[in-house]
C-alpha cells in the first residue's frame, strides 16, 4: 500500500514540474515542438510563395512580403527550399535603391530554407530590410539569405540583410551567402539590446558583418570567410570630432568568433568601450585589428585572448594596428603569428598598455611605431615573448629613437621582448 502511495505522489510531482515548464515556456511565448515538423505562425507557401525545386523562375517576393504583412509574428521559410526574390527598384532616402522583403516590429522569420535574390538584380540597399529609422522586437533564425552576386547586376552594392535604428533584435544561426555588399548589417541611430550569433557569412563583397552605433551588442560565435573588406566591422563616427571624443557607439562585445580569408579581421572605428576576446582571425591581408579615427576615436578598447595568424602569407601585413590619434586600450595575452610586424602604431597612438604577448614568426618588429614622430605616445609596453630566437637580430622588440625621428616613441617605457627559445631578452639595436 505505502508503495502505491510513494509511486502516485512521485508521478504527480514529476506531472506538476513538467505542465509547470510547459506553461512557462507558454507565457514566454516559446513553443514546444512534438516533431521536426512542426510549424508555429504562417508559412509563406500558405500565402503563394513557390521553391526553385517546385516551379523553377517564379518570384516569390509578393508572396513573401504578404506573409510578413498579414500580422503573423512568425513567417515559416521551408526546411531545405529556395525561393527567390526580385528586387523593388524604389528609393528609400539616406538608405539606397531597391529591396526585396520589407521588415516591420515585433517579427520572427525563422526555418531551414533559402531566400535568394533574382538574377540579374541590382540596387543598393539590402534584400531584407526595414524602410524606416527603426525596428525593434525582430529576430531572424536559422534561414539563408543569398545575395547571388555573380549573376547580379554590375555594380550592385545590395546587401543581404540589414536594420536600422534595431532595438531587441537577433540574427540566429543565418547564413548570409554572396552579398553584393554586407552580409549582415545593424546601423544608424538608437541601435541598442542587440544580438548578431552562431551565423556564418560567405563571400561578401565588402563587409561580412557590421554593426554601427550600438549602445550594447554582442556579437558571438560567427564564422566569416572570404569578405573582401573586413570580416566584423564595428564603426561609431561622431561628425563632432575632437580629440578625446569616442564617438557614439559602446558596449560592444566580440566574442569567440572566428574570420578567415578577409582583408581585416576586426575593424573598429571611432568607437569605444569595445571588448575583443578569444576570437580566431586567420590570413588577413590588411591587419588582423585595426583601431582607427575618422572624426571620434577609438578608445577603451580591450584586444585580449585572440589569435591573429597569418598562414597564407608568412611575413606580410601586420598583426594588428592603432592609428590616427587612438589608444587608451589595453592589447594583452593574444598570439601574433606569421607577419611582418605583430602590432604597428601611427599617427599619435596613446595610452597603450601591450603587455603579455605571444609572438612567432615575425619578419620585424613585435611592436612597429611607425617611421614618424609622435607615432606612440605615453603607453608602456611591458613583458611580451617571442618563440624563436633572433636570425640576423630581427625580430626586435620596437625600433629605437633616431635622429631623425626623435621622438618616435615619446613618454613609453619598453621592456624587451623574451625569446623562448634563447631565454633571453631580444637586442634591440
Amino acid at each position: 500500500m505505502k508503495k502505491k502511495v510513494y509511486l502516485t505522489f512521485s508521478l504527480f510531482i514529476i506531472l506538476s514540474f513538467f505542465s509547470g515548464y510547459l506553461v512557462s515556456n507558454v507565457n514566454n511565448g516559446t513553443s514546444i515542438k512534438t516533431s521536426s515538423n512542426s510549424v508555429t505562425g504562417v508559412n509563406i507557401e500558405d500565402f503563394g510563395a513557390k521553391s526553385v525545386e517546385d516551379s523553377p523562375g517564379f518570384d516569390s517576393r509578393e508572396a513573401i512580403q504578404a506573409a510578413i504583412d498579414s500580422g503573423a509574428k512568425e513567417i515559416y521559410i521551408p526546411f531545405g527550399k529556395t525561393y527567390e526574390v526580385s528586387i523593388d527598384g524604389q528609393t528609400y532616402d539616406g538608405k539606397g535603391t531597391g529591396i526585396g522583403l520589407k521588415l516591420h516590429d515585433n517579427l520572427k522569420i525563422y526555418g531551414g530554407g533559402t531566400i535568394k535574390a533574382k538574377a540579374n538584380t541590382g540596387g543598393s540597399f539590402a534584400l531584407l530590410a526595414n524602410t524606416n529609422d527603426s525596428i525593434k522586437n525582430v529576430v531572424i533564425e536559422g534561414v539563408t539569405i543569398d545575395g547571388n552576386s555573380d549573376n547580379s547586376k554590375a555594380g550592385s552594392r545590395r546587401s543581404n540583410l540589414v536594420l536600422f535604428g534595431a532595438e531587441n533584435c537577433h540574427f540566429l544561426n543565418i547564413t548570409s551567402l554572396n552579398s553584393p555588399y554586407v552580409g549582415l548589417m545593424m546601423r544608424g541611430n538608437g541601435g541598442k539590446k542587440n544580438t548578431i550569433k552562431g551565423s556564418t557569412v560567405e563571400n561578401s563583397g565588402y563587409i561580412g558583418i557590421q554593426a554601427q552605433k550600438h549602445d550594447g551588442i554582442i556579437i558571438s560565435k560567427n564564422k566569416v570567410y572570404r569578405s573582401k573588406d573586413n570580416a566584423y566591422d564595428i564603426e561609431g563616427n561622431d561628425l563632432k570630432g575632437g580629440a578625446l571624443n569616442k564617438g557614439t557607439g559602446e558596449k560592444v562585445i566580440i566574442t569567440n568568433n572566428i574570420s578567415d580569408g578577409s582583408r581585416t579581421g576586426i575593424f573598429i572605428e571611432s568607437t569605444g568601450r569595445v571588448i575583443v576576446t578569444g576570437n580566431h582571425i586567420f590570413n588577413t591581408t590588411n591587419g588582423g585589428f585595426y583601431m582607427n579615427r575618422m572624426n571620434s576615436g577609438s578608445f577603451y578598447n580591450v584586444i585580449s585572448d585572440n589569435e591573429f595568424i597569418n598562414e597564407d602569407n608568412p611575413d606580410k601585413y601586420v598583426g594588428g594596428m592603432i592609428a590616427n590619434s587612438s589608444g587608451k586600450s589595453m592589447i594583452h595575452h593574444n598570439v601574433f603569428k606569421g607577419f611582418l610586424v605583430g602590432i604597428e602604431t601611427r599617427s599619435k597612438a596613446t595610452n597603450l598598455v601591450i603587455d603579455h604577448n605571444y609572438f612567432s614568426e615575425i619578419s620585424q618588429y613585435l611592436i612597429y611605431p611607425a617611421a614618424a614622430d609622435y607615432s606612440l605616445v605615453k603607453s608602456q609596453i611591458g613583458v611580451n615573448y617571442y618563440e624563436e630566437a633572433q636570425v640576423n637580430g630581427f625580430p626586435r622588440t620596437t625600433p629605437t629613437n633616431s635622429a631623425k625621428y626623435p621622438n618616435r616613441i615619446f613618454n613609453v617605457s619598453v621592456t624587451p621582448a623574451k625569446s623562448l627559445e634563447t631565454n633571453e631578452k631580444l637586442r634591440d639595436k
